[in-house]
């Protein structure tokens, strides 16, 4: 393969992408459970690129994670989740950058808004995910007054489906633009506690 791709950097993963999703799938469908014994989880975020699980904890000291290492394995990175790092719910027309699912997003050319959904990826280019009907030429985040507003790209007539039971748009866009966050979901600084 090295032949092939010279170019290329080859790492080895300790967990397979799948195997990284099954481990951040247990720990949500056990939240309730965890919380009812003080693990109070904010927070999982599967993190391909360092092949880790991250877990925002509030109370992120050493006996709860390592009662969660106990029971998920090692690949468990750990962070203190605190609220005051967390975008206060309801402001949507809050700038995010990369783009987050969720807060407005304005056609200035059709003066339309609609809710940024998902961040996607086909092959090399990055798409932003939007309603099929806020189709037009530009588009700003969260609008064209507002402090850190930004362009996250443009869209094209054949990426929209528009009919009785799809309404979907893909903004071509920059991967510097895209993030696979939602609003409301931790945006700050991290502090890392393993």
């Amino acid at each position: 393969m090295k032949k092939s791709l010279p170019q290329a950097t080859l790492l080895d993963a300790k967990f397979s992408e799948s195997e990284l999703n099954k481990i951040h799938e247990q720990i949500f469908s056990n939240k309730e459970k965890l919380n009812q014994i003080s693990i109070d989880i904010k927070y999982i975020a599967t993190d391909i690129k360092n092949n880790k699980v991250g877990i925002g904890l509030y109370d992120a000291n050493e006996n709860n994670q390592n009662y969660l290492k106990n029971l998920y394995g090692d690949s468990l990175v750990f962070y203190e989740a605190n609220d005051s790092q967390f975008i206060t719910e309801g402001d949507t027309v809050t700038a995010t950058y990369p783009i987050q699912g969720g807060p407005q997003l304005l056609n200035s050319t059709a003066n339309l808004v609609c809710s940024t959904g998902f961040s996607a990826k086909k092959g090399t280019t990055y798409y932003v995910v939007t309603a099929g009907y806020c189709l037009a030429g530009t588009y700003f985040q969260p609008n064209t007054t507002a402090s850190g507003r930004y362009s996250p790209g443009i869209a094209e007539g054949a990426n929209v489906i528009e009919n009785g039971f799809v309404d979907a748009l893909l903004i071509t866009s920059s991967s510097l633009v895209v993030s696979n966050k939602v609003y409301y979901q931790y945006v700050g600084a991290k502090s890392l506690t393993s």
